[in-house]
């Protein structure tokens, strides 16, 4: 099968994606056109620069490793309620990322996952009332970013193993 489309040409793909992704040309993936996956696999959009913009379905439950890996045209994500696994190096070196959002359901992510790189700052949204499980170097913010946690909840995450380095940078959000 030849694929056309010249955002596809540039990723590592496997075949739960390959109908969606031969449709996508824009550089924009919607919700709609990944419906019903529950994963998104290991480097399947693998430094893909010509994406710009995904929204997740409600179905994803897992994103693996370095899945968005070096994908520097992304701006913002806001993961969907039901994600469980954010996978090693998942989102590591988006740098023009300003905005991510983690859903409540997100219960681990793997070491690299957060290392964005981002040449201005970012805003981190997490939503676990329980701070997720990381490893030493799942995240790494800089002295512009901001992390905001659900209200009530800013102790929890200052003292969750690994978390406490980033202490300083997280913030009650005012809900």
């Amino acid at each position: 099968m030849q694929i056309r489309n010249p955002l596809i040409n540039k990723m590592r793909y496997t075949d739960d994606l390959r109908n969606v992704l031969e449709h996508t040309i824009s550089g924009v993936i919607r919700a709609s056109d990944l419906e019903g996956i529950e994963r998104i696999r290991y480097r399947s959009f693998y430094m893909c620069d010509m994406l710009t913009e995904i929204q997740f379905p409600s179905t994803l439950r897992h994103i693996e490793e370095e899945a968005f890996f070096f994908c520097r045209s992304l701006s913002e994500l806001i993961l969907p309620e039901g994600l469980l696994t954010i996978g090693d190096l998942a989102f590591h070196s988006l740098s023009n990322l300003f905005h991510i959002s983690i859903p409540s359901t997100c219960t681990t992510i793997g070491r690299g996952a957060l290392q964005l790189t981002t040449v201005s700052s970012c805003v981190y949204d997490f939503y676990p009332a329980v701070p997720p499980s990381i490893q030493p170097d799942s995240l790494a913010f800089n002295d512009f970013d901001t992390v905001y946690v659900p209200k009530g909840c800013k102790t929890a995450y200052q003292n969750a193993p690994y978390w406490s380095e980033w202490a300083d940078f997280i913030q009650e959000r005012s809900e």
